[in-house]
């Protein structure tokens, strides 16, 4: 059997190993990719925190920008409410008061309302353009039981929040 015989079987038996389908990663059998049965989706109840700000988004931008906020207001609604604002101060480096501070106090205010039992974090949004002038929200969550600590790092910009709150 020549080199690229072998390389051949071996891909495929990696293959098997992964549901049959190529290129993907075997994950512990506790691990869940969408939303957990029963549960509202994440990106669903994040659109209905940010309704008021996002029926005056006019671009891309202007939809990331509101729902990273909400995100973060989420976020913090999940902390003890006399550490919340030391908390947005430390991750802005004191760069959000006046209007911006009202403006998340607002969110977490319409979160707590809206979601009062809802305990998972949220660790990342993507807004994905689809064309004219539709988008696809995408919102990645934590499950309140599961220890942040025991998971890999998230990309890009939550790590911050992440490690403001000690997790």
């Amino acid at each position: 059997m020549g080199k690229r015989e072998r390389i051949k079987r071996q891909r495929s038996a990696e293959a098997a190993g992964a549901g049959g389908q190529r290129g993907l990663v075997k994950l512990p059998e506790d691990f869940l990719l969408g939303t957990p049965p029963g549960m509202a989706k994440m990106s669903e109840m994040l659109k209905q925190v940010a309704a008021p700000g996002l029926a005056e988004a006019k671009t891309h931008e202007d939809l990331e920008f509101i729902l990273n906020g909400a995100a973060i207001a989420w976020n913090l609604s999940l902390i003890a409410p006399d550490e919340r604002k030391e908390a947005l101060k430390k991750a802005s480096s004191g760069r959000i008061k006046g209007k911006s501070a009202q403006w998340f106090d607002e969110l977490i205010a319409r979160k707590e309302e809206l979601f009062p039992e809802n305990r998972r974090s949220i660790e990342g949004v993507n807004v994905e353009h689809r064309g004219n002038g539709d988008f696809q929200i995408n919102a990645v969550s934590m499950l309140d039981h599961v220890p942040v600590m025991q998971l890999p790092s998230p990309p890009g910009r939550w790590g911050w929040l992440r490690r403001l709150l000690g997790r």
